[in-house]
């Protein structure tokens, strides 16, 4: 178990809210990364990238939607303002 650091109240709970750890580490823990394979490490990024095609189609037709909207509302301001 780490020692407390001595932090003022507002630190301490901003750190908390940011999920920041507020005790000092142990002296014999092992922070060091294990190496990776340059190949294994794309492998492990790519599995973040894949989406679901259903997801992509939904936002997509949100982003239309609200695009639609967003234009006719501004072409009836331009038309109200004209005339």
């Amino acid at each position: 178990m780490g020692f407390q650091v001595n932090l003022p109240g507002w630190r301490r709970a901003v750190n908390c809210l940011c999920g920041v750890e507020t005790q000092k580490a142990n002296q014999n823990t092992n922070t060091s990364r294990p190496v990776i394979d340059p190949q294994q490490e794309a492998i492990k990024a790519s599995e973040f990238i894949k989406e679901d095609p259903t997801w992509s189609k939904y936002v997509l037709s949100l982003i239309c939607v609200i695009a639609n909207v967003y234009f006719l509302t501004a072409n009836h301001l331009i038309i109200y303002i004209l005339y």
